[in-house]
């Protein structure tokens, strides 16, 4: 069964509350990590490492279902993998 799953950008000032709650929803069964807060992504949407126009919210019928951050770190040296 193929869903139609439609991604979205993420608008700042807008989707905050709906990526922490996918983010905090993803990793709530592990131990060792804990809920991050709106002033959490205050933080990090001030760090030179946020762009929020590769940040997606993936939405199912309407809702969000999952978020995807397609982060380039330009600070490492490029790594070709073939196939």
């Amino acid at each position: 069964m193929l869903l139609d799953v439609e991604n979205q950008s993420f608008v700042k000032g807008g989707d905050e509350e709906v990526w922490l709650c996918i983010q905090n929803e993803t990793y709530r069964e592990y131990e060792d990590v804990r809920p991050n807060t709106m002033e959490d992504m205050e933080i990090w949407k001030k760090s030179p490492n946020f762009d929020s126009t590769e940040m997606f919210i993936a939405e199912l019928d309407g809702n969000p279902v999952g978020a995807v951050n397609a982060y380039i770190d330009i600070g490492r040296s490029a790594r070709v993998t073939k196939f």
